[in-house]
């Protein structure tokens, strides 16, 4: 089979803050996809990643690595979460090169204060709206042009409300994102039980609902609260749940022949 190449915000590194401590899942996304598949998996998942870090982070590895052999599987995190350029390097150089790998980082609480004063525009739904399907369907592009199988999914953030579902989608790209012919699809939605429920089948639940209702299904549901931590991520057990349901997909890009054919 295929290589794997992850891509992601903190749902796909294990990243989580229990009691104010930053720590890792061990048995994070990649390593049980690679434990369970019997396959390489590089997992380049980031917390706090946006969507536009995730994007750039794929562009750049397939410019630099030979991916005749491999297979992709991204993680789209929330729209909310605008990059924010990092002007000094990591390797000590003056400047930060674009193709630093660092070049774009996340925002934090205290630069969305800052900025929000100088780039009004960050706090425009619509304005974000725009630049986050700029890059994913960029990335689509990209993937297709060079042969390389994949898969979309999102960790809490589905992106659209049920009235926006068909202007971002398009043609085609409903097939691309796992379940992405339902609202909830995003793996958070599969470990609160609303992935494929008929009876979620037409709530319009935007992000914030999901966390509203994430809170009150950690203290009612002891399946949940295993699930996920205080902090909403995936446990080593929610992980697992996430593959019980993806797996097979995530399986068949993995076996899909050398010969250049897209499954698109």
């Amino acid at each position: 089979m295929r290589k794997l190449v992850l891509f992601g915000d903190s749902w796909t590194n294990g990243f989580t803050k229990e009691d104010g401590v930053e720590k890792h899942i061990v048995d994070n996304l990649g390593k049980q996809i690679s434990e369970r598949l019997g396959v390489d998996v590089d997992a380049r998942g980031e917390e706090g990643a946006s969507n536009q870090k995730i994007a750039n982070n794929v562009i750049r590895y397939i410019q630099k690595h030979d991916c005749t052999n491999v297979a992709m599987l991204i993680v789209w995190s929330e729209k909310w979460r605008m990059p924010v350029v990092r002007r000094e390097s990591q390797t000590g150089d003056p400047v930060c090169h674009y193709d630093d790998p660092h070049f774009i980082t996340h925002m934090t609480t205290k630069k969305w204060k800052t900025i929000e004063h100088v780039w009004p525009d960050v706090m425009d739904v619509g304005f974000n709206r725009m630049l986050m399907e700029q890059c994913i369907h960029a990335v689509r592009m990209v993937l297709k042009e060079n042969a390389i199988p994949y898969l979309f999914t999102n960790s809490i953030d589905n992106f659209w409300m049920k009235d926006e579902m068909n202007l971002f989608h398009g043609r085609g790209s409903k097939k691309e994102f796992i379940g992405g012919d339902q609202l909830h699809h995003t793996l958070l939605d599969i470990l609160l039980g609303l992935y494929k429920n008929p009876k979620y089948k037409d709530s319009d639940l935007n992000l914030r609902q999901k966390r509203e209702l994430t809170h009150i299904f950690r203290i009612k549901h002891d399946n949940i609260r295993t699930a996920l931590t205080t902090c909403e991520h995936p446990t080593k057990e929610g992980v697992g749940r996430i593959l019980d349901k993806i797996l097979p997909e995530i399986e068949q890009i993995l076996k899909r022949k050398k010969d250049g054919t897209i499954r698109f």
